[in-house]
Parts: structure tokens; sequence; C-alpha cells
């Protein structure tokens, strides 16, 4: 996880954390296959740290809060543990994330998400919902992933707090609802 976290997911490889481990090259192998379900395993806790976040906002009542905290918590979560963050939601070339574990956890973020979302915009045709869910993931998504890789330049920033320009793109992901 913490070299994950400091370095990215490509930096991981098995040898270096058996070295890191202080036990020999072949350690590793004896709870993990490969490389790929070390990974799932950091992936995993991720998902499941994103949840206990998510089910904070999911148990209060003020669904217009909630969903706008989930949101902000998402983005400081890209923004806290960037590494991690690109392990569970822009993973490296190559590198498939297809234990059972992970993606039941990855649907279980998702359904929470979608709870929130429901909460917030009240009843509509599932199609509608799922509409507006894919808009809104996709303009936190790239929000948070351009954050990461991709800094906004002075030009493009209004004079705003980085707390409030969230706050705005966090607006127009929203609407009214």
């Amino acid at each position: 996880m913490r070299i994950v976290e400091r370095d990215g997911p490509e930096a991981v490889s098995l040898r270096e954390l058996a070295t890191a481990a202080g036990v020999s090259t072949a350690a590793p192998y004896k709870h993990f296959a490969d490389r790929s379900a070390v990974l799932a395993g950091v992936a995993l806790k991720g998902y499941q740290d994103m949840i206990e976040r998510l089910r904070e906002f999911s148990a209060a009542r003020n669904s217009r809060k909630n969903l706008r905290a989930a949101l902000v918590a998402f983005v400081q979560f890209a923004d806290e543990r960037p590494g991690l963050f690109q392990l569970m939601y822009i993973p490296p070339r190559g590198l498939e994330l297809s234990d059972p574990d992970v993606k039941a956890a990855e649907l279980q973020c998702y359904e929470s998400f979608l709870r929130l979302v429901e909460r917030y915009y009240g009843p509509m045709e599932e199609k509608v919902l799922r509409v507006r869910i894919v808009a809104l993931w996709s303009t936190l998504l790239g929000y948070a992933v351009t954050r990461l890789r991709h800094p906004l330049q002075p030009q493009m920033l209004p004079r705003l707090t980085d707390a409030q320009l969230t706050a705005a793109v966090l607006d127009a992901a929203i609407g009214v609802p």
C-alpha cells in the first residue's frame, strides 16, 4: 500500500516488496500468485476505504449536503492517495483487476454512489437516472484525474481557492435537481 501510494501502481514489483519486507524473493509467491494479485489486494482495500467514506454520507439525512460531501470526499481521496486512486480508477495499461472480490467491492462502491444520487434527485425514470450518474461520474472522475495528472494552469483558473473551485465544478456537475 505504501509503495502504491508513494510511487504509483507501476512501481510495485514482487522482488522489491520482498526486499522491503526483508524476506526472500520467493516469499511473496506463498501469498500471491503474481503482481496483479498484490495490486488487486491493494485496490480491494482502497474500495473498502471508499465504501466506508460513502457509508457515512448514506446514513445522514440531508441528501443535498450528503451528495456534495460524498463528491468532495472522492476528490479528497484522489488528492490524498493519488497512487491508490490511480490503481482503482485508472489502472496501468495491461493490468486487469478482475479479482471477484475487487469487482464486488467496486460494484458496492458504485451502488453506494447510486443511492446517494437517487436520494438527491428523487424519483425518476431508471434510464434518466443512469444517464445522470454517467454525466456526474464523468465530470467527477475527469476533474479528479485532471488534478492529478494535468494540473490546471493559472490562466485557466478564476481567482478562487481550491475549495471554491471544487465547489464550482461540483455545482456544474450536479445541476439543479
